[in-house]
């Protein structure tokens, strides 16, 4: 079992080692966040079912959906998107989910009483089961938070790892 858990953290790792230097050969998309999420979702990274990234700017008062994943609506050439990324674009342009998450649009959490009272209703609207969240510090004052559906619940390995991958969308334009 240990390595197992082994194999699967060096996997992680090096699948994260390679997105810099992917961002490098589409620098200048606005939709950045969605190949990024898309691959942190992937099998050889964290393996997650759905995946809903927020950024939350308390400066503006907005939270504001970005990216959405779901593996019943991936890119079929999964491990195409860097190379066909004006076809990887317009597939994400017509999942249903990721426009979904979108439109997600609420006030800053810093002005409101309860950050769970927003994730439970983001969790409904967008049709989660069990979920787990995190959240992290950005650039220009910003808050990202992820919500997410583990493909295997009881796969914690990745929590480990989960912010530094989580940390690359910080560098991606929200748009």
């Amino acid at each position: 079992m240990e390595t197992k858990m082994l194999e699967r953290q060096q996997r992680i790792l090096q699948h994260l080692s390679t997105l810099p230097r992917m961002m490098t050969h589409i620098h200048g998309r606005d939709n950045l966040s969605e190949f990024i999420l898309h691959e942190l979702c992937s099998e050889p990274c964290f393996n997650l079912r759905k995946a809903a990234y927020f950024v939350d700017n308390e400066d503006f008062n907005c939270l504001r959906g970005v990216a959405g994943f779901a593996d019943d609506q991936a890119y079929p050439k999964k491990e195409m998107i860097w190379q066909y990324p004006d076809e990887f674009t317009h597939h994400m342009q017509r999942s249903s989910f990721n426009n979904k998450v979108r439109s997600i649009n609420y006030e800053s959490l810093k002005n409101q009483t309860s950050k769970q009272k927003f994730l439970d209703e983001a969790a409904q609207k967008l049709g989660f089961g069990t979920c787990d969240n995190c959240s992290w510090n950005m650039r220009h004052d910003n808050h990202g938070i992820l919500m997410y559906e583990k493909v295997d619940p009881k796969d914690s390995i990745m929590e480990n790892h989960i912010i530094d991958g989580l940390s690359l969308l910080s560098f991606c334009p929200i748009f």
